[in-house]
């Protein structure tokens, strides 16, 4: 079936705008993560320090009431051991996650790539066509079913594990509107995205079976790389759902508070008046700053270039497949595969058909 070519179609824009690498905002992404890891903490911190000191400085006997009926060295000293503790367990944690993550969607876009270098050997033999597609300024580009479906993934993972809606008319898949259409439909009834893409990759390769365009051994090639995929998918599933139960987070802030302030009130207040302000602004900058940084980039498809200083490897990644599967199904062989998709002669300068070639049906992960 020829696709219709539209000049200014939604497709396209939507892909010069996927494709474009947006320009990094290192300043506005530093200012961030200093308000969230520096700034924010010592306020907080100096905050508690002032309330302490003004408390000792101007209540008669509260000092003396304070040492008598509260502060209690030991105490102070277990619970900076123990926040020391919980603040290097949760900071590991956190960056395991993002780490782990990465690692995972790594792994799911190679998955993408060796599926479409499998299925460019059906291209070679004619058992999957070629089709021309909107690209922006009045471009085509060459690709598949399978490629489109593909190359959709990527984003499809990217923006459920970030928590936004998947807007399927703006990923590749809408380049072919009988894909989009029967995509959403799958989504009107309730099937999650990413699955509504395994769902399609499935029917596909099924008809290619029962058309006889590729033997059960070469479908069951197919299935093992598509439970890869789902593995994938389920481990970033996985990771991105466990969360520590909430009573644990509300203790570790109790703990904060009542440290610092029997730390304030107790000695710091007492012994370093109003230059423990800028005491406590340092420790507490040490302890909650450095764990509320590692919050802010314990989910790395949260990570964006406009306001993150790390890499954005999750959208790079994601780039990277839908510009490595259009260059796998784009490149015009010297074969019949260029016929169909352009519904004629080959273009001038590239040959007649030679024989296919064939990609290894051994694939790595």
């Amino acid at each position: 079936m020829q696709t219709e070519l539209i000049q200014d179609a939604p497709s396209a824009i939507y892909r010069a705008g996927r494709l474009r690498v947006k320009p990094s905002n290192f300043c506005w992404a530093y200012t961030l993560d200093l308000v969230s890891g520096v700034i924010f903490p010592a306020l907080l911190g100096v905050g508690l320090a002032a309330i302490c000191v003004a408390i000792v400085e101007n209540v008669d006997g509260a000092a003396e009431w304070v040492q008598k009926n509260v502060y209690a060295e030991q105490v102070v000293s277990t619970l900076g051991t123990m926040l020391v503790f919980l603040i290097s367990l949760r900071l590991g944690s956190n960056l395991a996650k993002n780490s782990s993550t990465v690692g995972h969607f790594g792994n799911l876009c190679g998955v993408c790539v060796n599926l479409a270098i499998w299925s460019r050997s059906l291209v070679n033999s004619d058992n999957v066509s070629v089709m021309l597609y909107p690209a922006p300024k009045g471009k085509t580009y060459r690709s598949t079913e399978i490629g489109l479906i593909l190359a959709s993934i990527p984003y499809v993972v990217k923006y459920t594990y970030r928590g936004e809606p998947v807007m399927l008319e703006m990923l590749p898949i809408a380049g072919s509107p009988t894909l989009l259409l029967r995509a959403q439909s799958l989504v009107d009834q309730g099937v999650v995205p990413f699955l509504v893409m395994v769902i399609l990759l499935g029917q596909i390769f099924d008809q290619l079976e029962a058309d006889g365009k590729i033997k059960p051994p070469e479908l069951g090639l197919f299935y093992n790389q598509l439970n890869l995929l789902t593995g994938e998918e389920g481990s970033i599933g996985g990771i991105d759902g466990y969360s520590p139960p909430g009573v644990l987070n509300f203790l570790m802030y109790l703990l904060f508070f009542i440290y610092f302030t029997l730390l304030c009130l107790g000695d710091l207040a007492l012994n370093n008046s109003w230059q423990s302000l800028w005491i406590v602004g340092v420790l507490v900058i040490g302890n909650l700053g450095l764990f509320q940084l590692s919050q802010r980039y314990s989910n790395p498809f949260d990570v964006s270039p406009s306001r993150s200083t790390q890499k954005p490897i999750i959208t790079d990644a994601a780039r990277g497949t839908e510009i490595a599967i259009d260059a796998i199904f784009g490149a015009a062989r010297a074969n019949a595969d260029g016929l169909k998709a352009l519904g004629g002669p080959p273009p001038p300068g590239i040959p007649g058909p030679t024989q296919p070639i064939s990609f290894s049906l051994g694939m790595r992960r």
